[in-house]
């Protein structure tokens, strides 16, 4: 497996991991301050890791993929050629 998907697929782990190490703050908040916040405050968290892996990971590496002609539909610009003009 890439890098890529496997720090896509540990995140989400980490996340449930943090929660469920945490769990007495976790209801502590949720008595104080109602289920809501707490899960607005946990997509927030998984929102900016998520947001953080594709900044320093996935972006840099599609783009490296685009520049060196790998995904399709993209090409080197030096392989670029002029069409054919048609001679009469």
């Amino acid at each position: 497996m890439r890098r890529e998907t496997i720090l896509l697929l540990l995140v989400p782990v980490l996340v449930l991991v943090a929660v469920v190490l945490t769990w007495p703050a976790v209801l502590f908040l949720i008595a104080l301050f109602g289920l809501t916040f707490v899960l607005l405050t946990g997509l927030l968290i998984l929102a900016a890791a998520v947001t953080l892996i594709a900044k320093f990971f996935l972006i840099p590496a599609f783009v490296a993929k685009k520049r060196e002609g790998v995904i399709p539909g993209s090409y080197r610009l030096e392989e670029v050629k002029e069409p054919r003009r048609e001679e009469d």
